[in-house]
């Protein structure tokens, strides 16, 4: 596998075709990463595949690369999630990037009586983006779940479903 940086596509082709990189991930490829034609990529898909890809053309916003290995790998045993209330500050930030390199299945935000922060469903894409940021940081292909926020009880109950 790829040994250059790497980025997120959720959407993989398959080995020897082509793909073009979300506008976002291209950006951040050209301008902070200074990716350019030919260079060696590595690929995750947030579902459990990994993939080495060579970089066709860069333009602004814009990197098209080409599939040369890709792999599915099993999904970590057990599954673990993670219910937490929110802290103050960033920390819940950091919660979320040290859980997401470690391969956590699932992060459920709590709401809790007495917690000073209460998680808001307008956090969720953000809380996102953080768990990408940190799966691409440290090539975990499984991208965890960021459930919806949930009181201690409703948390209980769906463990006790599964």
């Amino acid at each position: 596998m790829s040994t250059g940086p790497c980025f997120y596509c959720p959407d993989l082709p398959a080995e020897g075709e082509t793909q073009r990189l979300a506008e976002e991930e291209a950006r951040h490829a050209g301008a902070s990463r200074r990716i350019r034609v030919g260079d060696a990529i590595g690929l995750i898909d947030g579902r459990g595949t990994r993939a080495s890809g060579k970089v066709e053309s860069v333009a602004r916003g814009s990197l098209v690369f080409i599939v040369q290995e890709r792999r599915p790998l099993p999904p970590p045993s057990p599954s673990v999630v993670v219910a937490s209330a929110v802290p103050k500050g960033e920390r819940f930030r950091t919660l979320i990037d040290m859980l997401s390199q470690i391969g956590v299945a699932a992060i459920v935000p709590l709401h809790c009586e007495r917690s000073t922060v209460k998680p808001r469903r307008a956090s969720l894409e953000r809380w996102r983006r953080i768990a990408i940021e940190a799966c691409k940081q440290s090539r975990n292909p499984f991208l965890p779940e960021i459930g919806e926020p949930a009181t201690v009880r409703e948390s209980l109950a769906q463990v006790a479903e599964t």
